[in-house]
């Protein structure tokens, strides 16, 4: 037998063989039963050396044929016909990610809006602000009875009213403005307003049977007046404090990432500029006595301080945003001059009628020797931090809520200028200064302090 037709023996042989194994149901399935020959036979003939079989299909005829002409003889699907899938209904839609232009043209209120860059942003908070109160020396003292060194901060019958502690530090109200433009998608002008309430406190004493008010002090000449208190029919003390800031500054887009797909987007700007600061701050002692016979006095020392504080000022401005929430964090560090002030005055009018007033060149603890106006320069820094967690309630508008914390290093401030030792001759209408030796108490102070700044704030951004 030859080689070709030995390969076709075999090859038909097995195909015989492997349908005759199959089970009915598939023979049945593939048209192989009923009017098919006899199996037996067939596989007999198949054998035959001397007999091509005609019931097989003849897969290769002639050893000529070329190995090309061999792989293009092979089975090929029929071509379905008639046939269209079925079509889903139902069924929702896949999910696609937030579309990068849908959320720049501010149509969505995803994340990705965070690098687009809105041309204008304005924002408005509503500040409740924390502003360190300033330290005054005790100011107002009460004793049972009018008695030597009565109302003196040394003596245990005097019971301290008020002072040897801080004014001016209650809550308050406040807003800030903030707003800008973007020149391009990399820098934006922004600018910045941020104020306080003015505080204003005040006080009154008045003496009565078995509380009497005094005014403390100490008395570095009491060998002319050995009191350390002046008693007073009333004593009136009033503070009051005024904040305000102003920036400018040239912003840069510095990174801007974005996931589509996760709508996540994290921004960072950096910011340099213009910052201002004014602090404003006043305390005001008065009162009246009487001294028999048909003497009035009245009394009044002020000090006053002023802080304006020009400096350049950086920071950087990180965000994230995570769908319709978002994460802001600002630091920031001014640096510059403050150009402090202090003012002191004191006045003192003594009526005897039927003679005319009396003018006195000082007060209590405001006297000629430290009366004045006095300035200085001081180099500050003032470093802050702001937080805010906001949520996009529309395209364009954003509600946040936050913390704001700042810290000036060096400012002056009233109740640090007081000297509270006093020369007792100031206290004697008769003194004539400068005396002998000339009086140096009161004398002038100017003392620098710090300044914490702490607010809660909420509010609202609007860009477009």
């Amino acid at each position: 037998m030859s080689s070709p037709k030995r390969v076709r023996t075999i090859v038909s042989a097995a195909a015989v063989s492997l349908v005759w194994c199959l089970p009915l149901s598939a023979q049945q399935h593939a048209g192989l039963t009923g009017t098919d020959p006899d199996f037996a036979a067939l596989f007999a003939r198949i054998v035959q050396d001397d007999q091509p079989d005609a019931g097989m299909p003849e897969m290769i005829t002639e050893k000529s044929k070329s190995d090309s002409d061999v792989m293009a003889v092979g089975y090929e699907p029929p071509e379905p016909s008639g046939y269209e899938p079925p079509e889903l209904s139902g069924y929702p839609a896949p999910q696609t990610c937030c579309p990068q232009s849908s959320c720049c043209e501010r149509s969505e209120c995803c994340a990705q809006s965070l690098c687009c860059s809105p041309r204008v942003w304005a924002e408005v908070d509503y500040m409740s602000v924390w502003l360190e109160g300033f330290y005054v020396p005790p100011l107002v003292t009460s004793a049972p009875a009018v008695a030597p060194f009565a109302g003196a901060i040394n003596n245990p019958n005097t019971t301290l009213l008020l002072g040897n502690g801080q004014l001016a530090d209650e809550r308050r109200s406040g807003l800030r403005l903030r707003g800008g433009y973007w020149l391009n998608n990399c820098y934006a002008l922004q600018f910045e307003y941020f104020g306080t309430q003015n505080s204003n406190e005040s006080y009154n004493f008045a003496s009565a049977p078995g509380a009497f008010v005094f005014r403390p002090f100490f008395n570095t000449n009491p060998a002319v007046n050995a009191q350390d208190g002046e008693l007073a029919d009333t004593i009136g003390v009033s503070a009051s404090s005024s904040f305000h800031s102003a920036s400018a500054h040239l912003r840069k887009c510095l990174q801007c990432c974005c996931d589509p797909c996760s709508d996540t987007c994290s921004r960072l700007d950096g910011f340099v500029g213009y910052r201002h600061i004014s602090l404003d701050e006043n305390l005001t002692i008065g009162e009246t006595a009487s001294v028999p016979p048909n003497t009035a006095i009245a009394i009044r020392d002020e000090f006053d301080t002023e802080n304006q504080f020009h400096g350049i000022e950086f920071g950087l401005h990180a965000k994230r945003r995570k769908g319709p929430w978002g994460l802001d964090c600002i630091a920031r560090l001014a640096v510059g001059n403050n150009r402090e002030t202090v003012r002191v005055a004191g006045a003192g009018v003594v009526n005897t009628p039927p003679a005319a007033p009396l003018q006195q060149p000082g007060g209590l603890l405001g006297q000629p020797t430290n009366i004045g106006k006095f300035k200085n320069d001081a180099f500050t820094i003032i470093p802050g931090v702001e937080l805010a967690v906001s949520r996009c309630l529309c395209p364009n508008l954003r509600a946040r809520v936050g913390y704001t914390v700042m810290y000036v290093s060096d400012v002056v401030r009233p109740g640090r200028q007081i000297d509270f030792a006093v020369d007792g001759r100031w206290l004697d209408p008769n003194f004539v200064p400068p005396g002998a030796p000339p009086a140096t108490r009161p004398a002038r102070r100017f003392v620098e302090s710090s300044l914490w700044v702490q607010a809660l704030n909420i509010g609202l951004e609007y860009s477009f």
